[in-house]
């Protein structure tokens, strides 16, 4: 009598094993073995805030003024090689961004605006491709000294 009792014993035993078993293999497949989709947003991310820094570093202008400045200019309502600054500035970044894309992207957004807390708001120069709705931004960039931000934004064309 006392082996049944023991027998049902290790039966049970038996049965929670096997289940833990079956719930450790499930978490191996459904958590473990899934492939990782946020490195590859966080290099984007990567690569639009070097792309980024690179533009903000560029001379225009005869090589005299640097986009950095060239923007502060621009927000200041100022001229630049004999032109609206904004507009000078315009036409350097698409040039610039179109050539410097990474594979895969065709649309973007650069956006210079006064920073607030999380953002740039009240935008006074943004140059886009295409409708960049949702894409990898970079950290934005905060320019003390003219008291503006800027975000760039990657984006893919035609995603579904």
């Amino acid at each position: 009598m006392k082996t049944k009792k023991c027998q049902m014993e290790i039966m049970g035993l038996m049965v929670i094993v096997v289940l833990l078993v079956i719930g450790a293999l499930f978490y191996v497949k459904f958590v473990v073995l899934q492939p990782k989709t946020e490195g590859a947003s966080d290099i984007i991310g990567v690569q639009a805030y070097n792309l980024m820094n690179s533009i903000l570093n560029v001379k225009v202008c005869g090589n005299n003024v640097s986009i950095r400045n060239a923007i502060g200019v621009c927000k200041n309502n100022g001229d630049l090689c004999g032109e609206n600054a904004c507009n000078y500035i315009e036409k350097e970044l698409e040039g610039i961004i179109k050539v410097s894309m990474p594979k895969d992207y065709s649309e973007y957004g650069f956006i210079a605006g006064k920073p607030l807390q999380n953002s740039c708001e009240e935008a006074f120069l943004e140059v886009k491709e295409g409708d960049c709705k949702y894409g990898v931004a970079s950290p934005r960039y905060i320019n003390v000294e003219y008291d503006y931000c800027i975000v760039l934004k990657l984006c893919r064309k035609n995603i579904k």
